[in-house]
């Protein structure tokens, strides 16, 4: 059940445009800097991963889809100056309580431009109701550092305890991710 969808109402689409990306599984808007008050373009990637072990990766060289958001950021990296990236979706990624190294809210780049109501000051502390990281959130953590992400999961006033994202009858996970 793989898919991807993002919604822009209908008044905000004056800020818009989907870029075209090679990538399977992906979505990609740019957002006129006007939108966010920042000095730049926000590339906002909306994105499924297949989970570890998938039929998905069978007749591919691929085993890890969090290569393909990493490829992918290194790819718009070279085709836009410089640009902000809002990653979000589900990325089969388990990455319990860890932050990326160095990681601390607000972003320095919104710090002024943007007030970010419901951000909570971090310094370094995330929480979540899933407490595993596994291979596919090690290299996550390792892509957020490498772009300067940060994992917003159990940061935000509205999700304080980093609540589970995926509850089925085998269990309970966060795995998806804004």
């Amino acid at each position: 059940s793989r898919g991807v969808a993002l919604l822009v109402r209908k008044e905000l689409s004056v800020y818009t445009s989907q870029v075209q990306v090679q990538y399977d599984n992906m979505i990609l808007l740019k957002v006129h800097k006007d939108f966010f008050r920042t000095d730049r373009d926000v590339l906002v990637v909306g994105l499924y991963i297949p989970p570890i072990g998938s039929p998905y990766y069978k007749d591919t060289e691929m085993f890890n889809g969090v290569c393909v958001l990493e490829q992918c950021l290194m790819d718009l990296s070279e085709q836009f100056s410089d640009p902000l990236f809002l990653v979000l979706g589900d990325l089969n990624s388990r990455t319990g309580k860890e932050m990326p190294e160095e990681d601390s809210l607000p972003c320095d780049h919104l710090d002024e431009a943007v007030s970010m109501p419901g951000v909570r000051n971090m310094h370094g502390v995330r929480s979540s109701e899933d407490e595993t990281v596994n291979a596919f959130g090690r290299y996550l953590l390792n892509v957020c550092e490498q772009f300067s992400l940060s994992i917003l999961n159990g940061v935000l006033s509205g999700d304080k305890t980093g609540s589970f994202t995926y509850i089925s009858s085998t269990g309970c996970s966060v795995i998806d991710y804004y």
